[in-house]
């Protein structure tokens, strides 16, 4: 899928799709360093923060709990289980959030024209009555 902002979109996901401008460096093609080019700019990313700071959370918790039962190795592989997948489910959950946000955003903004022309027939209606009853 190319960037090119000219191109017209062919399926109806691509028209429904809100596409923001990103801080987030773009992709070189070379690995490495595209890989701590994303590192460094994590923080960029949508949900990354709060996702992360649940895993690590939940992460050393369960760690700490497995810790006094198990050996070392068997809670450190509990630990970094816990992180992987509370980071993960949390980072889906607010992805989900934000999607219904702006699905609503984009429905307020479709229906603004309506609720307008609705309002300003309104008004002549009142102001026209006022007149009426006087």
């Amino acid at each position: 899928m190319s960037s090119d902002p000219q191109r017209n979109p062919t399926t109806e996901e691509e028209q429904n799709t809100i596409n923001l401008p990103s801080s987030l460096p773009q992709p070189t093609g070379n690995l490495a360093y595209d890989s701590v080019q994303s590192a460094l700019n994590v923080t960029s990313i949508p949900c990354s923060r709060e996702s992360l700071l649940a895993g690590i959370a939940a992460g050393v918790g369960i760690g700490v709990v497995r810790g006094l039962t198990l050996p070392p190795i068997k809670a450190g592989n509990w630990a970094v289980a816990t992180f992987a997948l509370t980071s993960l489910i949390s980072w889906q959950i607010c992805q989900n959030k934000i999607k219904r946000e702006r699905e609503q955003v984009a429905t307020v903004l479709e229906q603004a024209p309506r609720r307008r022309a609705v309002a300003s027939g309104n008004e002549k209606d009142s102001s026209s009555s006022a007149t009426t009853n006087s």
